[in-house]
């Protein structure tokens, strides 16, 4: 997934559909999942928001949730923790991370991440 300028992107880290198709369909190496209902979601999962006529035209990323529902992280207006409720939107659909595949030897870099820990950046040999 690269995004450099509008004309180098890769699709699904830009389209909401090819995001979709993307993580749901996935077979080969990357992060995979599957639709579920948002009461399922957990930190890290995917919220797309749905139009009246049926476009799913917005993607945000499960950041917790409070007593009564989800909390959001998205790149428009910077918004962190911003409520499900405060969007307008006729509905949603959400997308369970259920895991990634890799090639050869992984590293330990996704739990160096979330530790803290210095990042080192794992090579085949």
């Amino acid at each position: 997934w690269y995004y450099i300028s509008p004309d180098d992107r890769a699709p699904a880290w830009t389209g909401v559909e090819f995001l979709y198709n993307f993580l749901t369909r996935n077979a080969d190496v990357g992060p995979f999942g599957r639709e579920a209902e948002l009461s399922e979601l957990e930190t890290g999962d995917v919220v797309q928001l749905r139009r009246e006529d049926g476009d799913y035209y917005h993607t945000l990323i499960v950041t917790g949730r409070d007593d009564t529902e989800l909390l959001l992280a998205a790149q428009s207006n910077d918004a962190f923790n911003r409520p499900l409720s405060t969007y307008d939107f006729a509905g949603a659909r959400g997308i369970h991370i259920e895991g990634y595949r890799v090639e050869g030897e992984l590293c330990d870099c996704f739990n160096d991440l979330f530790t803290g820990r210095e990042l080192v950046v794992c090579s085949k040999s």
